[in-house]
C-alpha cells in the first residue's frame, strides 16, 4: 500500500508539472508584440525623425529586452535596452536620435529609446527580432517582407489596425490619442 501511494504520488507531481507547463506556455501565448506604427518619410529631417512604435496586443507583461528592429538599411537598425519590459497595451516608441529636436510634430511624446534608425522613404522593411525568431515584420512600396502595407504620403504614418495597415497622421502621443474634432 506504501508503495502504491508513492507511485500516485510521483504520478500526481509529473501531472502537476506537466499541467503548470501548459498554463505557462498558454499565458505566453497571449503576450504579442507587434509593430504598431511607422513614421518613415517625416516632413522634417530624415536623420532624426523617423520612428517606430511597438505594441504589446497581449495579456501579459513581455520582456523585450535585447530585441532588435533590423531594417532593409541593416541587420540590427535599433536594440531594446535591457531591462525593458512592455505591459500589456501600451506602446513603446523606438525613435531616430535627436527625435525631440528634430520631431515634425512638437507635441509627440519622448521616445522610451532614441537610436539611428534608417527607413526608405518609398521602399523598406522592419522586422522585430526576439533572437532569431521573427515576431513582426512589415513592409511598404516594393518590398515584400511581412505585413505590406499601404505607402504613406511623406508626413503621415502607417499604423496596424487590427491585421491590416492604413495611412494615417501619426499620434505619437502618450495614452489614448484623442480626434483633434473630439
Amino acid at each position: 500500500q506504501t508503495v502504491f501511494l508513492t507511485i500516485l504520488q510521483i504520478r500526481n507531481s509529473q501531472m502537476m508539472k506537466y499541467i503548470l507547463t501548459l498554463v505557462l506556455l498558454a499565458s505566453s501565448v497571449s503576450a504579442e508584440v507587434v509593430v504598431y506604427q511607422l513614421l518613415y518619410d517625416p516632413l522634417g529631417s530624415e536623420s532624426g525623425g523617423e520612428a517606430i512604435e511597438l505594441k504589446n496586443t497581449g495579456k501579459d507583461a513581455v520582456d523585450i529586452s535585447g530585441w532588435v528592429l533590423a531594417t532593409d538599411a541593416s541587420e540590427k537598425d535599433a536594440t531594446i535596452p535591457q531591462n525593458t519590459v512592455l505591459l500589456p497595451g501600451r506602446t513603446y516608441l523606438v525613435a531616430d536620435e535627436n527625435w525631440n529636436d528634430k520631431k515634425d510634430n512638437p507635441a509627440w511624446r519622448n521616445p522610451e529609446h532614441q537610436e539611428t534608425i534608417t527607413l526608405g522613404n518609398t521602399n523598406g522593411w522592419v522586422k522585430l527580432l526576439a533572437g532569431e525568431e521573427v515576431k513582426d515584420a512589415v513592409s511598404w512600396g516594393n518590398s515584400t517582407i511581412g505585413m505590406h502595407s499601404p505607402s504613406a504620403e511623406s508626413g503621415k504614418a502607417i499604423r496596424r489596425v487590427d491585421d491590416e495597415f492604413e495611412e494615417a497622421q501619426a499620434d505619437f502621443f502618450e495614452g489614448i490619442p484623442v480626434a483633434l474634432t473630439a
